[in-house]
Order: structure tokens, then sequence, then C-alpha cells
């Protein structure tokens, strides 16, 4: 997900667990980390790196930014609208997640 080059101080990165591996033979219908549902691991510039899961932006309004703080140095972070639907479109294009 790194291929997504950095953007307004922050990008999608692989998560660790998975890099390197291939999808699964089944898709994952849902995530083992927290709340149960997908999510997106983003490092912001200083480094950090987070998740943020489909439960927290799952009902916002279409055509809407999505904005977080930065668990490591308080910047705001700010996705553009459709831009965490799109990234988890392509995990399920390439077989990731149900």
């Amino acid at each position: 997900m790194g291929m997504f080059g950095m953007i307004d101080g922050w990008m999608l990165v692989d998560n660790p667990l998975y890099l390197g591996k291939e999808p699964p033979a089944q898709p994952m219908t849902e995530s083992a980390c927290h709340d149960r549902s997908h999510f997106l691991t983003v490092q912001c510039q200083c480094g950090e790196q987070m998740h943020l899961h489909e439960s927290q932006w799952r009902g916002a309004p279409p055509g809407v930014a999505i904005a977080t703080y930065c668990h490591g140095c308080e910047r705001v972070l700010t996705f553009p609208p459709g831009y965490f639907e799109d990234a988890l479109r392509q995990l399920r294009r390439l077989g990731w997640i149900a």
C-alpha cells in the first residue's frame, strides 16, 4: 500500500503482519484487530503508524474529507473524500478482504 505515496503528511503502508505474503485462499471477512472491522494502516510523516478502521468512517456523508490526529505528533491528518472506500475496494480486488 505504500505505493500510494505521501499525501499531505501521511501515506498508507503495508500492514507488517502481511508484508511479503499472498492474499489468503478465502478473503478475510473481518479483522482480528480492535472492533473487527477492516482497517488501513497509515503512517504520518513523523513515522507514527496507526490503524484507521472502517467503523470509524462508515456512515460519513459522501463527499466529505475525514480527519484524525496523529498519535505521535498530534498533526491533523486529512484524507480526501472517498479515499478510504477506494483503498478498501483495492484490497477487495486483490483478494485480501471480503
